[in-house]
């Protein structure tokens, strides 16, 4: 061990990639009595001198292979076809990046090295916001390596298997996307291939992000037979799944409608969770694609015009789909009307799209044509496009007959009056629920359930002789909520942070087992942007909705639930009724695991302290608002943390508790929960 201890310094010092500080720091640390490797290796990463991968290649031994050029490599971020990825920092630039380092195999010839920097080249002339950009392309010895912008998220496959099919909003969006990006590489010459759930990328914002596009040709090869070539998983010439008819036939004339058919299938498996063909080899599921007609989407809520979308894009025969992916874009941009926030557009044309509505239109059979206003000199890769003047339709002129008006006048009214109800359903599902018409629980797309509490009035604080009351819970203050507002069933957990943001925070191993228990060590800003990125999420949340921190009166009347005892189970709190008391423990439990309150609500004693929006002064209930109160509105560092911990003896899980807590403080006792409210009348 100490042989092997020694080998790790030496690898760790000539690597320079830690200070001189840094590595006296860890030779006093290797040298000390009873030094324990382990407890070494968390020190270096917990102090952020390396990565846990850096740490784990050299103590193997293999340190070198951490740098290529100007590269250090810093973590594994997957591995593909037709390599292994790494996040890495270029040295110089202080910049980082995904690093695609790519497989012997795959460069073996002249001629395929020759191929990889032509393609690199035409994808360094990509720039739109869809695609991935690419930086660089290099050797370092026999290692041949492309860098690519990194981005933060999780590609649509595995973001369809952690959470189920896409709400249609959603896949609509992430499709839109996708198309526009190829447009930007069609318009330059570009067929990407091998297009397909993991090589869509869902970014910060909702951006989403085409990868590999500068690898899109570098798998051909005339020695090989395309049954080889398909049989073996994730090759870029295409993915047995997502294949079209004419790529599988010979991939060298396949043009950007395979793109387009690659797409449309992709867009299947977003809404069902499955590709249109299950089962079967590869070779049967390219003659399936050949063959087969193509399946209806498996979910109630599909329009006919989604409908109509889905199997356009995936024609068998080249010609009856949509011929460029502006089209697509296009169709499903008046599919969903106004642009969902995290589009970027010109604003003419912004000005221009705004009458587009979120009404259901025919999908015309022929190619559609991109009709943009002369005046506007924006390309066709804008995010938004214009509506075309609708062409009349071709009539033949038959005999007119005296029932040809009643029959007119009585079809219109009937057409009128489908319409008006159509309007009226979209209306009434998009719009925001009021009143008595709000639905008992709103569950969003990232898997968090809120449950309605209604408006009320109740007595916010201790009163005096309450066993365990502080001198900040009094006086006691009718408060009256005015409003009708969700509030989580839980805290927020891990699973449900990391599915919001992208990642945990640094206290957590992002390779947990157990995600389903509350998020904490989290200061107050981090719960403020998880509430930022969630309200960005468009698909998350009605219109005239928003998620925030509960108020501290907003807790308080959620957790009594009518009730006016010490708990909302009474004046005792038993060991079977919640989490607390246990000095044992090291973190909260699993979320739901107790008894709800009589508003369907878990956990509100115990379990894990939540951060409310206000800030804490002690004497604040003696000159409290009645309505709707919230805190002082002089900014202070100190905000409420209300309900208790794991830790807490009963005293402090009670209703009416209520601690200060510096909005920096990141603790193991402290996650939060969230509320959900309407902000504006539809």
């Amino acid at each position: 061990m100490q042989t092997q201890l020694a080998t790790f310094l030496e690898s760790l010092r000539t690597s320079g990639l830690l200070g001189a500080e840094q590595f006296d720091k860890l030779v006093a640390w290797s040298s000390a009595p009873g030094a324990d490797p382990q407890v070494i290796a968390k020190d270096l990463v917990k102090n952020g001198g390396l990565t846990a991968f850096q740490v784990k290649m050299f103590w193997k031994g293999r340190g070198a292979e951490l740098f290529l050029g100007q590269y250090v490599l810093m973590d594994r971020l997957g591995e593909g076809g037709m390599g292994e990825v790494f996040k890495a920092k270029h040295r110089r630039m202080n910049r980082d990046v995904a690093l695609k380092v790519i497989r012997k195999e795959r460069l073996a010839s002249t001629d395929a090295i020759r191929r990889f920097g032509r393609e690199i080249q035409a994808a360094a002339q990509l720039a739109h916001e869809n695609i991935v950009m690419a930086y660089d392309a290099d050797q370092a010895g026999d290692r041949h390596f492309f860098a690519m912008e990194f981005v933060e998220g999780t590609n649509l496959a595995k973001l369809v298997k952690d959470k189920g099919p896409l709400p249609i909003a959603q896949a609509c969006d992430c499709i839109r996307q996708a198309a526009l990006g190829l447009e930007h590489a069609f318009e330059r010459g570009m067929v990407h291939r091998d297009i397909k759930p993991s090589n869509l990328l869902l970014g910060k914002n909702n951006v989403l992000k085409i990868l590999d596009m500068g690898l899109a040709r570098l798998q051909e090869s005339p020695d090989r037979e395309v049954e080889s070539r398909i049989t073996q998983e994730g090759l870029i010439v295409g993915t047995p799944d997502y294949l079209s008819p004419e790529q599988a036939r010979n991939s060298r004339t396949a043009d950007i409608r395979a793109d387009i058919y690659s797409l449309g299938c992709t867009f299947f498996y977003l809404l069902c969770a499955h590709p249109p063909y299950q089962g079967g080899t590869p070779t049967e599921k390219m003659l399936r694609h050949t063959t087969d007609p193509t399946p209806n989407l498996t979910r109630p809520d599909a329009s006919p015009a989604l409908e109509a979308i889905v199997q356009r894009m995936m024609a068998k025969r080249m010609e009856d789909r949509f011929q460029t992916p502006a089209e697509i874009a296009y169709a499903l941009q008046a599919l969903m009307g106004p642009a969902p926030a995290s589009s970027t557009m010109h604003p003419r044309i912004a000005q221009a799209t705004t009458a587009l509505s979120s009404r259901h239109l025919p999908i015309p059979q022929a190619p559609m044509p991109l009709a943009l206003p002369e005046e506007v000199e924006e390309p066709r890769t804008d995010s938004q496009f214009r509506l075309p003047a609708p062409r009349p339709p071709k009539k033949d002129i038959q005999e007119r007959t005296r029932w040809n008006l009643p029959i007119a006048l009585g079809a219109s009214a009937l057409v009128l009056g489908l319409i008006a109800l159509a309007i009226f359903l979209i209306f009434r599902r998009n719009a925001a629920p009021t009143g008595p018409e709000l639905d008992k629980e709103y569950v969003n797309n990232h898997s968090m359930t809120l449950k309605l509490i209604p408006a009320g009035s109740f007595d916010m604080g201790a009163p005096e002789g309450e066993s365990g009351r502080g001198n900040d819970e009094g006086p006691v203050h009718t408060v009256k909520i005015s409003q009708h507002f969700y509030m989580g069933s839980t805290e927020v957990t891990a699973r449900q942070y990391k599915s919001v943001v992208g990642k945990l925070p640094f206290a957590y191993k992002d390779d947990l087992d157990e995600l389903d228990v509350p998020i904490v060590n989290v200061a107050i800003n981090e719960t403020e942007n998880f509430i930022r990125r969630l309200n960005a999420d468009v698909a998350s949340r009605k219109s005239g909705w928003e998620y925030r921190l509960p108020t501290e009166a907003e807790w308080e009347y959620a957790c009594r639930a009518g009730t006016k005892g010490r708990f909302h189970v009474g004046d005792n709190l038993k060991s079977g009724q919640a989490f607390f008391n246990d000095p044992n423990a090291k973190a909260p439990g699993k979320v739901g695991q107790y008894p709800a309150n009589a508003w369907g609500l878990h956990d509100m004693h115990g379990n894990a302290g939540e951060w409310v929006m206000d800030y804490y002064d002690d004497m604040f209930y003696s000159s409290s608002p009645t309505d709707d109160p919230k805190g002082p509105t002089q900014r202070k560092t100190i905000y409420v943390v209300r309900g208790g911990s794991y830790l807490d003896a009963a005293d402090g899980c009670r209703s009416a508790h209520r601690k200060g807590v510096k909005m920096e403080t990141r603790s193991s006792e402290i996650g939060f929960r969230i509320v959900y409210v309407q902000v504006s009348k539809p």
